[in-house]
Order: structure tokens, then C-alpha cells, then sequence
């Protein structure tokens, strides 16, 4: 029973998506090096993902779709409709043909797939399973390429900012599961994870997933360090464990600067000013362009063709849909991103361990799309917003249902 239950977990639609997801870090390892000079691991674990996610829909012969996820995905459609359409501004464009072929392959079914087919408890937890563990996976891959000096795998931009985020999801996750764990010798494995994954992001030397990742930590232990209620505290996360593990990190973290080289170089590029000021020059842009085009914006990939600039995006989701979506395509956009908190009110988030993963994913991916990356780069971002939207309203229904039968048996 055992080993059926872990080969239907490797063998799932979730591990295909997650790799989909993650196939950038995929594509840096010195392992699928000879593939990836033939083919990206986009294109191949994609395909294999649509594949595995459209045999999951007939299996379930239409019974995953929920009215409510389906409206809120024609909400979506109608943003990736217009963004299509606002191609015609931009097309010949270089960087502006490939955005757009990254955008109809990668966003669409990132949506789809996250809101639609991961529509339940056990989906969702498998998910954030497989993203702790090929993050533990890449925050080796990165600790080794280190100690052997082969720093091919974090030479790009794009490759330690992969690698940044996946090591900073799976830190975050170590510290909730840690808590949830009953069994010693699970936590004992999960702190061990903890170490790798707080080493892979230092040796990633990834900016934006390093404040991300400390920034969460903070919001974590400020809405746990509150005083006790005369209620029954069943939070996931206990405050003594928070604290606890916060100060392991910093132990780590001092040892780290005090030894590794590579550490230092993490604490060097968060002081470079150039850095800064190259981000700021391009949110200046980026207002600027928007308020020549603040209705219909200048179109997908446009940002570097009207500001001259050799960016492909200002590295801010946000700014990003404004300048080349214009305040349509923005409010489109958002009411899918933040659908979800209209429900937040009468959710118990910590007290589920799977709501508060999620949520706290979604803060710290969120944090990163504020500083780095374009709509498709922040693909996990999407994806964590349409599992959090999805298993919300999934619980909402689950719990209306119930409501109903009570008052049935009441009457």
C-alpha cells in the first residue's frame, strides 16, 4: 500500500507541473546540460505536463471543473485574449516575438492547470511536497557547484534567480513542516533540509529571493508573536519553534559570513548601489510609459522597444502590466492575483497547514515579482495564486454544503 501510495505521487500530474514550473532551475543543472542544448526543459516537461493534465480532466470525466474556478479562469481569458491582441503593436519586434511565444505557451496553462485540475487537499499538498523537494534538490545542486568551483550553473541572471527562489521557497516550507511533524526523526531530516536550503540561497547569490525569504520570515513571526488569546491555540506554527528555527538561520547565516566567500558576495551585491539604481531607472521608465499609454499600454514586449532600453521588462510584475497592458489589462490581471483575499476574513489560515504554505508562498513569490522577473519568469507566482484560489474556494463550498446539511437536520 506504502509503495503504491509513493509511486502514485512520483508518477502524478502534480510532479509533472512542478517540474514544468521549475524547468529553468532544470535547465541550469550540469546533468541536463546535453538535453537542454537540443531542447529546453520548458518545451519538454510543458509538453509532458499538458499531456498528464488533460488525461487527469478525462479521467475525471468534467467533474473538476467548479462553476466559481471557471469564471474566474474566463476572467483570465480575457486578459490573455487582450494581451494577445496588444501583440499587433509590437510584432517584429525581437524581444517583444519572444515574450509573446513564452507567454501563449507558459501562462495560459500555468492558470489553467492551478485553478482547474489541482482542485483539492490532497493535490495541493502533493504540490507543495514536490516544490520543498526539488528545491532541496537544487539548493545541492547549487552547494556543489560551489565547493567543486563550477560556476556554470549561476553564471545567468535568469539561472541563480531560478535557484534564489526555488532555495528560498523550500527554506520557508522546512519551517512549517517542521512544526507540523509529529516524529523526531522527520524534524531532525527537515533541519537538515533547512541548512542545505539556507546554504543554496546564499550560494545562489540571488538578491531578490534572499530579502523575499527574510522579509516572509518577519510577517511569520509577527503574526505568530501575539499574546495569547482566552481561546484554544491550535496555530500550525508554535512560537517557541518559530523562534527557535529564525535563530538556527541566523546561526547558520553568521557562520556562512564568517567563512564562505560566496556568502560575502550575497552581503556585496545587496550593497552595490548600481544594482539600485538600474532598477530605478527602469520603474521611472516604465510610470513614464504608462502615463503616455495609460489605457491600452504600448503592448506585450514593449517596454524595451519605446524606452530604448536593453531590459526586456522594468523588473516589476506590476509596473510591467501597466506600461504594456495599460490600466485594462492591470485590473484584468489583478482580480484574478487577489481574488482569493474577498474569502480570507472567515478562513483560519493557521490552523491548516496547507493554507498557510500556500499563503505564505504567495508572500514571499509576490515579494519577488515586486523586484525581478516578467509574467513568465514569475510563473510560480501564478501557480501558487490559482492553487491558493482553488483550494479556498473548494474549502468555501465544502464548508456552505455542510452548513446546509445542519440546518436540514436541525428542521
Amino acid at each position: 500500500m506504502k509503495c503504491n501510495n509513493f509511486l502514485s505521487n512520483i508518477f502524478s500530474f502534480e510532479t509533472t507541473f512542478v517540474l514544468f514550473l521549475i524547468a529553468g532551475g532544470i535547465q541550469a543543472m550540469p546533468l541536463f546540460s546535453p538535453i537542454g542544448q537540443v531542447i529546453h526543459a520548458t518545451t519538454i516537461f510543458g509538453g509532458i505536463s499538458i499531456l498528464t493534465g488533460i488525461i487527469v480532466l478525462l479521467m475525471n470525466k468534467g467533474g473538476v471543473i467548479k462553476r466559481k474556478k471557471l469564471q474566474l479562469f474566463l476572467v483570465f481569458a480575457i486578459f490573455t485574449t487582450y494581451a494577445i491582441a496588444s501583440y499587433f503593436n509590437t510584432l517584429g519586434f525581437e524581444k517583444a516575438d519572444r515574450k509573446f511565444l513564452e507567454f501563449i505557451f507558459i501562462v495560459p496553462w500555468t492558470i489553467f492547470a492551478s485553478l482547474i485540475i489541482i482542485n483539492n487537499k490532497k493535490r495541493a499538498f502533493r504540490f507543495l511536497v514536490l516544490l520543498f523537494i526539488f528545491g532541496i534538490i537544487i539548493s545541492l545542486t547549487t552547494i556543489y557547484s560551489v565547493l567543486t568551483k563550477d560556476y556554470s550553473i549561476i553564471k545567468k541572471a535568469t539561472d541563480y534567480h531560478r535557484l534564489g527562489t526555488s532555495a528560498g521557497a523550500s527554506l520557508l516550507l522546512c519551517i512549517i513542516f517542521f512544526t507540523y511533524q509529529k516524529k523526531w526523526a522527520w524534524k531532525f531530516i527537515i533541519i537538515c533540509s533547512l541548512g542545505i536550503t539556507t546554504l543554496g540561497l546564499f550560494f545562489s547569490a540571488n538578491r531578490s529571493g534572499f530579502l523575499a525569504a527574510i522579509i516572509t520570515l518577519f510577517i511569520l513571526l509577527i503574526t505568530h508573536l501575539k499574546k495569547k488569546t482566552k481561546h484554544k491555540n491550535n496555530n500550525i506554527l508554535k512560537k517557541s519553534y518559530l523562534i527557535g528555527l529564525f535563530l538556527f538561520i541566523i546561526i547558520i547565516s553568521s557562520i556562512l559570513l564568517s567563512f564562505s566567500s560566496k556568502a560575502q558576495y550575497m552581503i556585496y551585491r545587496l550593497e552595490a548601489k548600481n544594482p539600485m539604481q538600474s532598477r530605478l531607472l527602469m520603474y521611472k521608465e516604465s510610470i513614464k510609459v504608462w502615463t503616455n499609454y495609460p489605457i491600452f499600454g504600448v503592448g506585450i514586449g514593449g517596454f524595451s522597444k519605446i524606452t530604448g532600453l536593453h531590459y526586456r521588462q522594468p523588473h516589476n510584475m506590476f509596473l510591467e502590466l501597466l506600461s504594456e497592458f495599460g490600466i485594462i489589462g492591470f485590473i484584468l490581471f489583478n482580480i484574478y492575483i487577489f481574488y482569493w483575499l474577498l474569502f480570507i476574513k472567515k478562513t483560519k489560515i493557521k490552523q491548516d497547514i496547507i493554507l498557510l504554505s500556500l499563503v505564505t508562498l504567495f508572500i514571499f513569490y509576490f515579494l519577488n515579482a515586486m523586484v525581478s522577473g516578467d509574467i513568465t519568469d514569475n510563473r510560480l507566482f501564478l501557480a501558487l495564486t490559482g492553487v491558493l484560489t482553488s483550494i479556498i474556494i473548494t474549502k468555501r463550498e465544502e464548508q456552505r454544503r455542510f452548513n446546509a446539511n445542519q440546518r436540514q437536520i436541525t428542521i
